[in-house]
């Protein structure tokens, strides 16, 4: 035996000299201190308090030695995949800088590190004054699971985060219930913070106080205190915040919200000067991308912000606490809405959807609230409990809503309490059964309503004008209805809309915004009343809801195109190629690519699996830069026809978030019987897909070549060490033991200078799956000190029957 274990050393050391430069030069360690600044590791999976806090292989283990750090610029804060900091919160001190911001995010493959506040990192906000209603608290404790106080350049990403309350002995809708944040900012005494860029956090359960509108409390929520002299410090304000891709589900009150002010009585003129907003308010505010699902209250809010973007977000389910049953110990304040700024300038919301408002006072999927110049443009809405849009008071002024699609919004479509100079223009109002175009007490401002669709889609006509309201109509289609309002170019004809009722009822699994072919119906077709029947409107924006230019001569309605002919139908093979435009590469078709593909396919001469190649992996697509559960997801919707299931994305998701190509599994879905059935309805030669590469022979070794990348080196692999590892063990040139030794004796490995005890934590996680246990830890630490080599320890854990485990798991030997 023991002649078999030295003959086992010389081949793995003859080995290692054998191997070429990619699996031993190219494995280059990490140096933890950059160029201009210091990477700290955090991870509860192999961290200690006691580590340096600056390697991978001696992250800290608890969040609080993050905090009791100033960060310098340049400076990262990475956490271990996988980790969950319970009890934890991140608190930042120092800020980074134009040329080097401070990044916060995470380290390894695997799950995103969790922070799970559950009531801690408790801090004492206060605005110095009082706010804008005595109703709103504007000071009191706060837990927050990461603040961001008077800190600017910083860049958080990839962390799952948590405020999670068990309400023993506080009921939930009680009034002095704390607040809580997933992340909170807060700008105080240190004029303007700028540069804070949230990006991809998966942000739930944050269990704040109901009826705190203006503290810290939700998803994400941007304060300004008063400073303590603004003379010297400057007036405190935000200026470049991003807020991307974020899912913020089950919170309260807000899912995101940037960012009320103490200064809010600079703004009290209805008509906001630019002097004003750009000096007290926030600037080049940016939320894009985000899905929030299920929160207490408002879904998106942009608050005293200049000129701020609201784009491709959706919500569902907003204000679904704001109810007499939990938001119970008061009366008033029972308003919440779903995307909508608050005393804002010319602020831009545009590309968003918004699903199932609960009712409420308010409970509308838009709101242009007190703000001047506020756009809403090419934004769709169904079944919103309070409506489709509200003007709110008299500081609403200026405000626009065109070219936007609402379906079956209840309550009351528009909501006009009161409020000067609104323009509603070329906008599609599908209407549901018993349903007022008009919310019934919202009445009191006044508004121009031109080139829209009113369309009742009940099974009855109706008469739904109300007359003492103060509304000027023009150019108007109100289709099913009695009677129609004062207008003189009014049209009661069927609009001839392709399909109208048949938008979205839902949002996209993951919150992505739908295609514009999703809205196909509400187009016109050929002999529409619509067409050329609008009247030219200054300052249009230059397109409609479909992305159409908008010339001199205007339709009525959401849709600037041509009129559509009856006839022909989309052939399968037509259907299937407009699918790949719409779903792949988010754009409808162009005729010419239409043509060309349609005449391709149908002559057989291009395959159905190299006609999706040609679209999945085209530079177009690849610059969508999806994740790859969105990825996942338009293979289900294009080659499929239907949105995933969840043990199907689980099943895919396992193989791309460890390692296995995306062309893998696109492979899977052009070979499975779906596909093959859709080909073979629409007359499709399906073809086949060779996979180039021995990463995409054996999935199941390509995951465990990324694991050793992951659990011996700490990082993901290079393109070429992973395809390496792969041919090789395939060949039967290197065994997969072998394999797991040669990380462990490479020269990036061996840069890491480990001592005795983090080199056996190392092993215990590379060839046992699980952390080291105190007694095993100490014996092979003891057996070195007593002279057993390095080598030798390694054997034992190479050998052990866990490592065997491991390997059988993925099907090797």
């Amino acid at each position: 035996m023991m002649k078999k274990i030295i003959s086992t050393i010389m081949s793995v050391a003859m080995l290692i000299c054998a191997l070429s430069p990619m699996a031993t030069n190219s494995i280059t360690a990490k140096a933890a201190e950059t160029a201009t600044g210091t990477t700290y590791y955090v991870s509860t999976l192999n961290g200690s308090d006691r580590n340096s806090g600056t390697d991978e292989d001696q992250p800290f283990y608890s969040l609080q030695k993050i905090n009791d750090i100033t960060l310098q610029p340049g400076d990262k804060v990475l956490l271990q995949a996988g980790s969950v900091f319970t009890n934890g919160y991140l608190h930042i001190k120092g800020s980074g800088s134009e040329e080097a911001p401070i990044q916060i995010g995470k380290y390894g493959t695997g799950n995103d590190p969790v922070i799970a506040a559950n009531g801690q990192g408790v801090w004492y906000q206060n605005y110095k004054k009082s706010l804008d209603s005595s109703s709103h608290r504007y000071k009191g404790y706060v837990s927050s699971s990461i603040l961001l106080y008077d800190v600017e350049y910083i860049e958080i990403s990839d962390i799952e985060i948590t405020n999670d309350d068990v309400f023993s002995g506080v009921n939930y809708s009680e009034l002095t219930k704390m607040n809580r944040t997933g992340v909170a900012a807060v700008a105080k005494d240190n004029g303007t913070l700028d540069h804070i860029y949230l990006n991809n956090l998966y942000i739930h359960d944050v269990d704040g106080n109901v009826y705190d509108k203006h503290m810290n409390n939700g998803g994400i929520y941007f304060t300004v205190f008063k400073p303590d002299n603004d003379t010297v410090t400057g007036v405190a304000k935000y200026n470049d915040v991003k807020i991307e891709n974020c899912h913020v589900e089950n919170v309260s009150r807000w899912g995101i919200a940037v960012g009320y002010t103490s200064y809010y009585d600079k703004f009290s003129a209805t008509a906001i000067p630019d002097s004003v907003s750009e000096t007290y308010g926030s600037t080049n505010v940016v939320i894009r991308n985000n899905f929030v699902s299920e929160v207490g209250g408002d879904a998106i809010t942009t608050m005293y912000c200049h000129r701020p973007l609201i784009e491709y977000n959706v919500s569902d389910g907003a204000a679904k606490e704001i109810n007499t049953t939990i938001y119970s110990a008061t009366g008033s304040g029972r308003v919440a809405a779903a995307i909508w700024p608050w005393k804002c300038k010319d602020a831009v919301f545009q590309y968003n959807e918004a699903y199932d408002t609960y009712t409420n006072q308010d409970g509308q999927a838009w709101d242009a609230d007190s703000g001047d110049g506020t756009i809403y443009q090419y934004n769709y809405s169904h079944n919103n409990g309070g409506g489709c849009v509200m003007f709110c008071v008299g500081q609403a002024y200026q405000s626009v809503f065109r070219y936007n699609i609402s379906q079956n919004d209840l309550g009351g479509t528009l909501n006009l309490p009161s409020h000067p100079l609104a323009k509603i223009y070329n906008n599609v109002f599908y209407i549901g059964e018993g349903t007022p175009f008009i919310r019934n007490g919202m009445t009191g401002g006044t508004a121009t309503v031109e080139n829209n669709i009113i369309y009742n889609a009940g099974a009855k006509k109706t008469e739904d004008w109300i007359k003492n309201c103060k509304m000027t109509y023009s150019n108007n289609i109100y289709y099913n209805y009695n009677n129609t309002p004062v207008d003189a170019a009014a049209i009661t004809a069927d609009p001839k809309f392709v399909n109208p009722g048949s938008g979205p009822t839902q949002p996209l699994t993951g919150g992505l915004v739908h295609s514009g072919s999703s809205f196909s119906g509400y187009k016109l077709l050929a002999g529409s009343p619509a067409l050329g029947a609008g009247k030219v409107q200054a300052d249009n924006g230059g397109r409609d809801f479909f992305g159409n230019t908008l010339g001199t001569t205007v339709n009525i309605g959401a849709y600037e195109g041509a009129g559509l002919s009856e006839a022909p139908e989309m052939t399968k093979i037509q259907s299937f190629v407009s699918r790949l435009y719409t779903e792949v590469l988010g754009r409808d078709a162009e005729e010419e690519g239409m043509q060309y593909y349609d005449g391709l396919l149908t002559s057989g001469k291009l395959t159905g699996a190299d006609t999706a190649k040609g679209f999945f992996f085209s530079d177009e697509f690849r610059n969508r830069n999806l994740s790859n559960e969105a990825y996942t997801e338009v293979l289900y919707r294009t080659l499929m026809g239907r949105d995933s299931d969840t043990d199907g994305m689980e099943y895919w998701l396992n193989y791309l978030d460890n390692g296995v190509t995306r062309e893998f599994v696109f492979r899977g879905f052009v070979e499975s019987m779906e596909y093959t059935e859709i080909c073979s309805d629409a007359g499709i030669v399906r073809g086949d897909y060779a996979l180039p590469g021995y990463v995409n022979q054996k999935p199941e070794l390509t995951m465990f070549v990324n694991r050793l990348y992951a659990k011996a080196l700490g990082r993901t692999p290079e393109e070429g060490g992973l395809e390496y590892y792969a041919r090789e063990i395939s060949e039967d040139r290197v065994t997969p033991v072998q394999a797991a030794q040669n990380f462990i004796f490479s020269q990036e490995f061996k840069d890491k200078k480990l001592d005795d005890s983090q080199y056996v934590k190392v092993l215990y996680q590379t060839f046992m799956g699980r952390e080291y246990d105190e007694a095993g830890l100490n014996y092979h630490v003891d057996r070195m000190e007593k002279g057993v080599s390095r080598e030798d320890i390694l054997l034992g854990f190479a050998y052990s029957p866990e490592f065997e485990d491991i390997m059988s798991e993925f099907g090797l030997e």
